[in-house]
């Protein structure tokens, strides 16, 4: 495993205000997230892109994970700023575990799966995040703000 390997990440605000997101990962190292944050319209897309950095390790499966958070953002403010004049947590949440699988002698794949972030199980319906995960056969969908639809495999950088 020494090539890199990615996934897009597709995210979209069905709020009624300007959202606010922020995407982070457990190691920066093996991980790159580009863009990392942005601001949102209504209805407005972004296409994220989760790549893989090997480093000589395979990462251990259900060790690290994506988190997706926004936050509602003010008219005129930038992401930055938005984040900075915000107190307390943010208003979504949503975990992505990562798993590596091999499935050749020189190829892996990367699953990405729902990892429950919720500390109460009625806090699914309370919160304002939509999240889509793709998967072979329907997509899960929670709450109402964002969408978020992944492809379920990373492939290689050339």
């Amino acid at each position: 495993l020494n090539s890199e390997i990615k996934t897009h990440l597709k995210i979209t605000n069905k709020s009624d205000m300007k959202q606010a997101f922020k995407i982070k990962c457990t190691r920066n190292d093996l991980f790159k997230i580009r863009p990392a944050t942005g601001i949102l319209d209504y209805n407005q897309t972004s296409n994220i892109t989760l790549t893989y950095k090997p480093n000589g390790e395979v990462p251990e499966n259900d060790k690290h994970h994506f988190g997706v958070y926004h936050i509602p953002a003010p008219e005129g403010c930038t992401c930055e700023g938005a984040w900075s004049e915000h107190y307390g947590p943010p208003q979504g949440e949503f975990r992505l575990k990562i798993n590596l699988t091999k499935i050749n002698r020189s190829g892996f794949r990367f699953n990405l799966k729902k990892r429950n972030s919720f500390t109460k199980t009625r806090d699914v319906m309370r919160e304002p995040v939509r999240l889509a995960v793709s998967s072979l056969l329907s997509p899960h969908t929670f709450a109402r703000t964002m969408s978020c639809v992944i492809a379920l495999y990373l492939t290689k950088i050339k």
